[in-house]
């Protein structure tokens, strides 16, 4: 398991229902967050300060986030972002190896 801060909150909700959400870096400047949730195998990449799937779970500063630097530093989790998690599952969904 990662000592990434980043998401914590995330792995925290996943971890209350039994999955993990570890940090792979490589491939550049950044890494692949992989998720794990009752079977189902999820990959999100993270690169550079760009915006990716996990992020909309967060509330944003702005309308249309495009980097971290729309987030406040303190950002909180939508009220709704267990279910978000659940969409974001679904369309980064890998074949389990």
């Amino acid at each position: 398991m990662s000592d990434y801060g980043e998401y914590q909150e995330l792995r925290e909700l996943l971890e209350q229902v039994g999955g993990t959400m570890d940090f792979y870096p490589g491939g550049g400047p950044g890494g692949v967050w992989r998720i794990e949730l009752r079977g189902k195998v999820a990959e999100v990449e993270s690169r550079d300060r760009t915006v990716n799937d996990l992020d909309t779970t967060y509330v944003a500063a702005v309308d249309d986030p495009k980097t971290w630097d729309d987030f406040p530093e303190s950002a909180r989790l939508h009220d709704d972002a267990f279910w978000r998690l659940i969409e974001v599952i679904q369309r980064n969904e890998v074949p389990r190896e």
